[in-house]
C-alpha cells in the first residue's frame, strides 16, 4: 500500500466520519417521523433500536477512524499513525466549527420554519382529529335515534320499570309475566 500524508489521511478520515454521520441522520430522520415503535410483552423496543445504531455507529467510525493508523502501527510507524490520529481531530473540531458557525448565522429562519411548519402540522392534525370525532359523535347519535325504538334480536323481554312494576312483557307475545323475587 503506499503511504500517504499523515495530514491528507487524517484530512479524509474526518471527512469519512462527516459523511457517515450526515447519511446515517439523513436515513433515520425521515424515518423517526412515522416509525412506530414495537412492544413485545410489555417491553418497549425503543432502547433497543437506539442501542443497535450507536453500537452500529461506533463500529463503523472506529473503523474508519483507526485503520489506517493500526496498519501504519503493524509497519513499526508509530509517529505517522499518531500524526493521522491527530491531524483527524483537529480537522473533526475544525468541521464542527465551521457546521456550528453555518447553522448560527444561517439556521435561525431555518429552525423559525421548521417551528412554524411544526406547529401548522400539529394544529391541522388536532383539528383533524377533532373533526373526526365529532363525526364519529355524529354518526352515534343518529345511530340511536333510528334505533331508539328497535330493540336488538337478541334481547326477548324488557323490564317495565323494574323499581315500581314485577312485571315484565315479552316483545315477541307481547304477554305480560309477574317477575318472581
Amino acid at each position: 500500500m503506499k503511504h500517504i500524508n499523515p495530514l491528507t489521511a487524517g484530512i479524509l478520515q474526518a471527512l469519512g466520519v462527516v459523511l457517515y454521520i450526515f447519511i446515517l441522520v439523513s436515513l433515520i430522520f425521515p424515518l423517526s417521523q412515522n416509525f412506530v415503535v414495537p412492544t413485545y410483552g410489555g417491553v418497549n423496543f425503543a432502547s433497543f433500536f437506539v442501542l443497535l445504531f450507536f453500537s452500529s455507529s461506533v463500529l463503523t467510525c472506529g473503523v474508519i477512524t483507526f485503520a489506517y493508523p493500526f496498519q501504519l502501527v503493524l509497519k513499526k510507524n508509530v509517529k505517522d499513525a499518531v500524526a493521522v490520529i491527530i491531524s483527524m481531530g483537529i480537522t473533526l473540531v475544525l468541521f464542527l466549527a465551521i457546521i456550528s458557525l453555518i447553522v448560527f448565522f444561517t439556521g435561525k429562519t431555518t429552525l423559525q420554519q421548521v417551528a412554524n411548519l411544526q406547529s401548522t402540522h400539529s394544529e391541522d392534525f388536532y383539528r383533524q382529529k377533532a373533526t373526526e370525532a365529532k363525526q364519529r359523535l355524529e354518526d352515534k347519535k343518529m345511530m340511536y335515534e333510528n334505533n331508539k325504538n328497535e330493540v336488538s334480536p337478541d334481547v326477548k323481554t324488557i323490564n317495565i320499570e323494574p323499581q315500581i312494576s314485577p312485571y315484565s312483557i315479552d316483545i315477541n307475545t307481547g304477554e305480560k309475566t309477574l317477575i318472581e323475587p
